[in-house]
């Protein structure tokens, strides 16, 4: 399993038919007030798999590295598997798009970082934060 891609949004809906509806994608800078204060960002994670792995398990890791590379709060795992929908073609790899929402206190403003990594593959979504009255 590997992350195709990652990226911040500012909302996601789930809709009734497991689609997602997301708004403001792309969006990586936030402003605050003042520190320390919680940020709350919403995440959408397309995650790809190849058929022979077919309901395996596999660990999604998701960390939260502040301006000094250290690690902001505790590191989750998440038991991921994917298995292939009805009318997906033999041979096609097994795709999923997961919204996660990552929660965590920013203590100082600059540059934080979400990590993913699934099977030591990894992903970074870079996120800077500034002052109101830096902008």
């Amino acid at each position: 399993m590997r992350i195709a891609f990652a990226f911040p949004a500012r909302h996601v809906d789930t809709l009734h038919d497991r689609s997602h509806l997301a708004s403001g994608i792309g969006s990586n800078v936030f402003q605050i007030d003042g520190v320390p204060v919680p940020l709350q960002v919403p995440v959408l994670v397309f995650l790809e798999s190849p058929p022979q792995e077919a309901k395996v398990e596999h660990p999604l890791s998701i960390r939260v590295l502040g301006p000094d590379l250290l690690e902001t709060g505790e590191p989750i795992e998440i038991p991921i598997a994917l298995d292939a929908g009805p009318g997906t073609p033999d041979g096609w790899n097994m795709t999923a798009i997961l919204p996660i929402g990552v929660a965590f206190e920013v203590k100082e403003p600059g540059t934080h970082s979400i990590e993913l990594a699934v099977d030591a593959k990894t992903f970074s979504i870079p996120l800077v934060v500034v002052a109101a009255n830096e902008v």
